[in-house]
């Protein structure tokens, strides 16, 4: 399992955030789970509100993201 961590500065923000990031990984398939995983841990500031949503494939990273 990798973690997928987001962040925002309320709570609507953070629900927000992490449908657009479900929206932009069902557009870019070819991109790696991991590798966004990556991403998202170091080059993303840390608000106040956050969220971890663990998987081990893009179907399970997407509906944690919309849930």
């Amino acid at each position: 399992m990798v973690p997928w961590v987001v962040s925002a500065r309320s709570e609507a923000a953070l629900r927000a955030q992490a449908s657009r990031l479900a929206s932009f990984m069902g557009e870019r398939p070819e991109l790696p789970t991991v590798d966004v995983a990556l991403s998202l841990a170091t080059t993303r500031t840390t608000f106040e509100r956050r969220a971890v949503v663990l998987a081990s494939d893009r179907a399970g990273f997407v509906d944690g993201l919309e849930a």
